[in-house]
């Protein structure tokens, strides 16, 4: 699956943190040449071979930068995008003038229907020398796939023949088809973020979305639409080696590019050394990406020498999903959660405990919770944990016209997990996000952010050990919004407490909200968004959750008449291991989310009646 051992491919300041060394059951491996700290940034991987954006996203980010926007089409081909000139020029000189006259309109098809994979493989072909070099000193597995025929291998070729096609090389079909075999491979790091879907109306809150298999790019609808293809000899008659390598090289390295803006992956990005990262579903590192860089962050301390792994596919969901997921890269996973079929409560108990800083984390220093769960030990949990954890359902929203109906059904099939107040085994977790996203839209703000906050203190603790990872990031970002939205309401019952006395349960959720200071509970959630999302210098500055955060603490941070509480967020903001930075942090946050939290538990038993 790898080349040589030897220094990383992309330049960067920590590049003496990373090696590839031989394995000697993976083949070859990534191993940390230093110790690194939990939220460390290990490597960052500025040149990448390939990258691209998808099919499904062509027109909607730019083909150079791949950020989000409306982009305008190249007057040529039409077939890629860009943002400014700027990027335009730098495509252009990157990969745009070889791929442009191949990208026209061929024998009745535009470069623009071309599937991800195909369009990726054009460029290979036509850049040739070290890109192509890169790519077939990977391993795509081309042996096991074409053992294992069918269907699938018929595709892979298909779109080898596609992509020859279009780059004017029809002799090289079984070159291609090795190439593809190694392009496409999706990690945890892109795909965990399936748990959030974006709330539209919840403005600058840019959380994500259900995010399928990679199996999506590699399927025959997708090979269909190229129906040229058909014209072309059979790339079986085609004996060029190299070339099926080729195919298999894309389809197993690259990692998918998951953006937060548009919740879903819009491209595709390879690089050699960091196709090196090996898969765990207890991975100690996390892969995210900024622009057209590649950021590969620990997810907890890593000692000198350990392996870097990372996670191809979503660790939460049921070990018979995750092994389906696995059969694209040609093993059987071995990790501790696989061998023992852990529920995330088991695996959560097993973590070492502070990964990461606690002050970044809802619950605090007081990791007990984390460590002593029944849902761990209680043999009869254990039991419905495993009955009852299935992969989400994708095409469940809470915006839809069935919302309501269709949630309905969700929750009552789930109903032992509620019992057993197994809340952050899946898909609850991701039904319970519908649900605050039901109620936002229904303009219900003060249920939505009370289920939101239960999400943030009982679901994503479990199921992310890493305070700052992605998606206890969202969702802090998500509740801190609603926060804002409830604001209104809060103001008016001060004014008014007797207007929602006979509101039941809803009316106690206001009277607390208005008893809280939501702006310094909104600030000091920001501050931990914003120092688990970018700290300083570690490359991570740009990344999108920690623009936005900064974006909101500059609208909250300008508020008049709020001089003493400034002062004592501060004093915990620069120094928070304190004892009286402490105890504030506790009852600003801990407490409030806490108590939040179990209203929001009310909210799901008593209005759902579940």
């Amino acid at each position: 699956m790898t080349p040589n051992p030897s220094t990383p491919s992309s330049s960067s300041s920590s590049s003496s943190s990373i090696q590839v060394r031989a394995h000697p059951s993976k083949h070859r491996a990534l191993h940390a040449t230093r110790a690194l700290p939990a939220g460390h940034t290990i490597h960052i991987f500025t040149s990448p071979l390939l990258l691209l954006p998808t099919l499904a996203h062509l027109s909607s980010v730019c083909a150079h930068c791949l950020q989000p926007g409306t982009p305008r089409a190249c007057s040529r081909c039409h077939a890629a995008y860009y943002c400014d000139a700027a990027c335009q020029r730098a495509g252009w000189a990157a990969v745009h003038s070889r791929e442009c006259k191949a990208l026209r309109a061929r024998r009745g098809r535009s470069g623009a229907e071309l599937p991800t994979p195909v369009r990726a493989l054009v460029q290979v072909l036509l850049l040739g020398g070290e890109v192509e070099e890169g790519l077939t000193m990977l391993d795509g597995h081309e042996e096991v796939r074409r053992g294992r025929g069918g269907r699938a291998w018929g595709d892979l070729e298909m779109m080898a023949a596609a992509a020859c096609v279009f780059a004017g090389k029809e002799g090289d079909g079984g070159r291609a088809v090795g190439l593809l075999c190694k392009s496409v491979k999706s990690v945890k790091s892109v795909k965990s973020v399936k748990s959030v879907k974006s709330v539209k109306s919840v403005k600058s809150v840019k959380s994500v979305k259900s995010v399928k298999s990679v199996k999506s790019v590699k399927s025959v609808k997708s090979v269909k639409s190229v129906k040229s293809v058909k014209s072309v000899k059979s790339v079986k008659s085609v004996k060029s080696v190299k070339s099926v390598k080729s195919v298999k090289s894309i389809q197993t390295n690259a990692f998918l590019r998951f953006d937060a803006h548009l919740a879903d992956q819009v491209g595709i990005f390879l690089d050699p050394t960091l196709a090196m990262a090996n898969h765990s579903c207890v991975p100690n590192a996390t892969v995210l990406f900024i622009g057209r860089t590649a950021v590969l962050r620990a997810e907890r301390d890593i000692r000198e020498g350990e392996e870097i792994e990372v996670c191809y596919t979503d660790y939460t969901n049921p070990i018979s999903q995750r092994k389906s997921a696995l059969q694209e890269y040609c093993f059987t996973c071995q990790c501790p959660r696989c061998a023992n079929n852990l529920n995330v409560y088991q695996v959560c108990a097993q973590s070492p405990t502070g990964n990461g800083d606690m002050s970044c984390s809802v619950l605090g220093s007081n990791t007990s919770s984390l460590q002593n769960h029944p849902g761990a030990s209680d043999p009869q949990k254990i039991r419905v944990a495993a009955q009852f954890c299935t992969e989400p359902d994708p095409e469940l929203t809470g915006s839809s016209p069935e919302a309501k109906r269709m949630l309905k059904i969700h929750l009552t099939g789930y109903k032992p997990l509620i019992e057993n107040d197994l809340w952050a085994v899946s898909p609850l977790p991701q039904i319970l996000t519908e649900v605050s996203l039901y109620y936002t839209h229904e303009q219900k703000f003060a249920y939505a952010v009370a289920v939101a906050a239960m999400v943030a203190v009982e679901c994503d603790p479990y199921r992310y050990a890493a305070p700052f990872h992605a998606i206890r990031l969202k969702n802090l970002l998500m509740v801190i919004k609603l926060l804002v939205l409830t604001a209104e309401d809060s103001a008016a019952l001060r004014q008014a407490p007797r207007a929602v006395a006979a509101r039941g349960l809803e009316g106690e959720v206001l009277e607390m909200l208005a008893e809280m200071d939501q702006v310094s509970l909104s600030q000091m959630l920001l501050i931990m968004v914003m120092k688990a999302a970018s700290p300083p210098g570690d490359g991570l500055e740009q990344w999108s959750l920690g623009v936005q955060a900064r974006e909101l603490y500059e609208d909250i941070a300008g508020l008049e008449g709020r001089e003493q509480e400034l002062s004592l967020i501060h004093a915990w903001r620069d120094d928070p291991e304190s004892e009286s930075s402490r105890r504030f942090f506790e009852y600003a946050v801990v407490k409030q989310m806490a108590a939040l939290a179990d209203l929001g538990k009310r909210v799901v038993r008593t209005e759902w009646q579940v």
